[in-house]
């Protein structure tokens, strides 16, 4: 992505979806010249991310900005996760009823009309419970602090069904790929026997003798483990003889100047090496017999014979490999870096091949002592079977709830687990997988051996049965492009958003007695239709994370392991730069209710800067996948083979250009166990904007926004301010921006002599007087001015902070003290009950009621409307 370029704000221009939007509060709240005037750059507010808590403080604080006449000031409205199951609701409130479901034409009358339906909505008293023959969509939200289960035991019992299904649906398909990947292992495994005459099954009858260095083959009894163990082998022999070649290198130079006497050394010892591997060979073949060593290489034990063999085979690779790599960079000015860099490289590979041999040989030898009973027990013997079908389910559940357990545990163990939570699941996670592909391959080896595996003959009637089925399910399974999505959580967890959120502004719905667990068409808001219709309330700017491991940019790819992804009037942009997934191109188009639902999908196998191997793995497995493979739309067109190719050839080019249209389920549910993500692929893996930056002011920033208002509703219960020193530093290293905290005369001077007690900065220690039990502050004023830019415009950030303040109503002071972590409970608490509910929302309301006591406070929001 191009660097953002910041500017000064005076010369930044209203987007046109801005200007619109100020038309429109024009239009329908009325001339109030003389209370307000428009500032010369847009204004903005973001509620971040933290589950329904965030939500539902940021409804308390959007009703106090109504009543107070301060909400239709604010241009933009950049929401992450929880905040946007909030934005969502707001936005979606001055949509049109005709703009639902099926879309078709809004009038003037029609936006005006909902307009002041959403108003009256926004400044009603709290007990309000309809508006003329509609429910209140307020009450309607305070329903549905429950969302996820909203009807009790039988919800329960629908989500434990559902997660179920899809959770076999995902064993089903890895069950497919291990089975198809055995079944080409056997293959290569028996191919291999028989042409190279290692093994000799005796249902094969090889006998090939003396194929490799006098090697007699080793009967199938005499092994103790897999046959894949022997190119094992044979990988670390070579990863040995690639070693070696490396240290034929030592005597060359870096330095260009003597590049050709370099060179000359090389040659040097590597003429000397290969007269020490003549000699060696010399020894073995008898041919050289000098101080009686040939004789003594004649009479060596097995044991030595077959290391001094690998020795020559090691030698034999060490000259091969190191002459070869010399002359791909002989051309090079300087040829060391090159060979060494190769060298190096193939030795990696070496290892990784080497090392997937172990491990299906591990797997292997299980499969066939578990197979043939070797162990003491086969595969009818015992509650084998039923072991292990409670086994799994069990722990894919312990792993989606072993974190919420854990957390605020006071034990050594646990904490130790915990900070290791990386290493635990990756262990996890290979141990399940590795356990899957043991009972595939049992079942591999049942269908392929007519007895013992490796003594007996393969290849009968249920072999071809066999793979035919599974050939044929795993093709079909490979084409389901849709089942990626449809088996994660997204459907479960996005529904239920759409219809608590976005349900709740919808007419249809309010009108009737439809629960949560009832779905409606017009609940539906298509995202281009949302964004592009001129509505008086503020744009809405969608925060999510584009999950990228795999980029040119290492710090991406390395730390963040993401990118910002933001959705918005203009249709989309990465890291602050518009790209061509806008609204009028072949991108697929998502609802209102999905991108919120993505936006808040927490927890995935890609998690940006939490992303690691082992979260992946662990996850993936138990199908803790609330993320979304998204169809970007910007595939370049599949140029057909040319006929002038090789039929092999172009069979070659055709797979590869189809291949995911052939094989896309298995490459993208790989992607995620390995935590692979990359933009290079068709689909994009979106997930919770909070895995980039949580506070969703920077989008604000990007924009150029003169004042920003900021509600950090994440869990913060230790006021570590995570989220506000992520939003800085990316300020700084993104847009060129530096924030800062604002000292107590420039607070007073900003807010006015009379209006500082709201603000953490007064206080000698801002961090200690927010982490202090009491005390009026709750709000935090920073200041952000482009760090290269001449006389730049300051930016004013007013960071609220939700704590237990002074002169708080007695009923949530009350249940603050019998809810210690209140106002920061666990996010994963997404069952609110009322009291929970009623004391978040009212703590919002209260927050911003004291930010915003006077008229006079906090000028750059201009009064507009209003009740108070």
């Amino acid at each position: 992505m191009a660097d953002t370029k910041v500017k000064s704000k005076s010369a930044i221009k209203l987007e046109p979806a801005v200007a619109r939007r100020r038309a429109k509060v024009d239009e329908f709240v009325g001339p109030q010249d003389a209370k307000r005037a428009w500032t010369d750059a847009p204004i903005g507010i973001a509620f971040s991310g933290g589950g329904i808590r965030s939500a539902t403080i940021s409804l308390g604080i959007t009703q106090a900005l109504a009543r107070r006449g301060r909400l239709y000031a604010f241009d933009y409205m950049s929401t992450v996760s929880g905040g946007g199951y909030f934005g969502s609701f707001l936005r979606s409130l001055f949509v049109p009823e005709s703009l639902r479901g099926v879309p078709g034409k809004a009038s003037a009358k029609d936006i005006e009309k909902a307009f002041h339906f959403a108003d009256q909505v926004l400044t009603d008293p709290p007990n309000a419970t309809t508006i003329g023959d509609y429910k209140h969509p307020i009450r309607s939200l305070r329903e549905s602090g429950r969302y996820l289960a909203p009807g009790g035991a039988s919800d329960f019992a629908y989500a434990i069904s559902l997660i179920g299904r899809n959770w076999l649906a995902m064993l089903y398909v890895f069950a497919l790929a291990t089975a198809a990947l055995f079944i080409v292992v056997q293959f290569v495994l028996i191919a291999a026997a028989y042409l190279g005459g290692l093994v000799e099954p005796y249902g094969l009858n090889v006998g090939r003798g003396d194929a490799y260095f006098g090697v007699p083959p080793v009967q199938f009894e005499e092994m103790t483990g897999s046959p894949a163990f022997i190119p094992a082998a044979f990988l670390g022999i070579m990863s040995l003889g690639v070693g070696a070649a490396y240290w034929l290198t030592e005597s060359m130079s870096y330095t260009p100047e003597v590049e050709d006497q370099s060179k000359k050394k090389f040659f040097a010892v590597w003429f000397v090496t290969f007269l020490a591997f003549l000699f060696g060979l010399g020894l073995y073949l008898r041919r050289i017999d000098i101080f009686g060593l040939g004789e003594a290489v004649v009479q060596m034990s097995l044991l030595a014979s077959l290391y001094f063999r690998a020795g020559l085979l090691i030698l034999t690779l060490a000259l091969l490999f190191s002459i070869v790599v010399f002359l791909i960079g002989i051309k090079d000015r300087n040829a060391t870096p090159g060979m060494r860099r190769r060298l190096t490289k193939s030795l990696t590979i070496i290892n990784i091949f080497a090392t997937a041999c172990v491990a299906i040989g591990v797997i292997d030898t299980l499969a066939i002592g578990i197979r043939d009973g070797t162990f003491g027990w086969g595969v009818g013997d015992g509650p084998g079977p039923l072991t292990a079908l409670i086994l799994y389910p069990s722990i894919a559940y312990l792993i989606k709830k072993a974190p919420e357990w854990a957390s605020g545990v006071d034990n050594a163990l646990i904490k130790k687990l915990t900070s290791n939570i990386a290493l635990v699941a990756l262990i996890i996670g290979v141990l399940m997988f590795g356990m899957l592909a043991v009972g595939i391959d049992v079942i591999v080896h049942m269908a392929l051996w007519t007895g013992p595996a490796w003594a007996s003959q393969p290849f009968d009637g249920t072999w071809t049965i066999f793979v035919i089925t599974i050939s044929v399910l795993f093709l079909m399974t490979g084409i389901s492009g849709g089942f990626i999505n449809l088996a994660s959580l997204h459907p479960l967890y996005s529904s239920r958003l759409t219809r608590a959120y976005i349900g709740a502004t919808n007419p249809h719905r309010l009108r009737s007695s439809k629960g949560l667990t009832d779905g409606d068409e017009k609940d539906h808001i298509a995202s281009d239709i949302y964004q592009q219709t001129d509505l008086p309330i503020a744009c809405h700017l969608i925060n999510l994370t584009l999950n990228e491991t795999k980029s040119e940019n290492k710090i991406v790819e390395r730390d963040r392991k993401g990118r910002r992804f933001i959705v918005g009037p203009e249709g989309i942009a990465v890291d602050g730069t518009a790209i061509d997934y806008g609204w009028n191109g072949n991108a697929e188009l998502l609802s209102v209710g999905q991108l919120c639902a993505i936006s808040g999908a927490a927890a995935s196998s890609g998690m940006g800067r939490r992303t690691t191997l082992g979260t992946a793995m662990a996850l993936t497995y138990a199908n803790v996948r609330l993320g979304y493979w998204w169809k970007k739309g910007d595939e370049p067109e599949v140029s057909k083979p040319a006929m002038t190719k090789t039929y092999l050839a172009a069979l070659k080019d055709w797979l590869w250009h189809y291949r995911w249209g052939l094989i896309g389920t298995y490459i993208y549910l790989f992607n995620e166990m390995t935590a692979h993500y990359t933009q290079a692929h068709p689909r994009l893996y979106l997930t919770d904007g909070g895995h980039s930056e949580n506070s969703g002011a920077l989008a604000l920033l990007e924009r150029g926004c003169r004042f920003i208002l900021v509600a950090d509703n994440g869990q913060d219960q230790n006021f570590s301010f995570s989220d506000l020193e992520i939003f800085i530093r990316t300020a700084r290293t993104d847009l060129g921006i530096e924030v800062c905290v604002a000292d107590p005369p420039a607070t007073r001077a900003y807010v006015g002599r009379g209006n500082t007690k709201p603000f953490l900065n007064m206080a000698q220690n801002w961090r200690q007087a927010a982490l202090a039990a009491d005390g009026p502050g709750i709000a935090l004023l920073l200041t952000a001015a482009a760090i290269d830019v001449a006389n730049p415009d300051v930016t004013h950030i007013v960071w609220m902070k939700p704590r237990v303040f002074d002169d708080m109503p007695s009923d949530i002071a009350t249940y603050a003290g019998e809810n210690k972590p209140f106002p920061h409970q666990s996010t994963s608490d997404q069952f609110f009950d009322e009291a929970q509910w009623e004391s978040y929302r009212r703590l919002g309301y209260e927050m911003a009621r004291h930010l915003f006591a006077t008229p006079g406070q906090m000028k750059d929001v201009p009064v507009i409307g209003g009740r108070v």
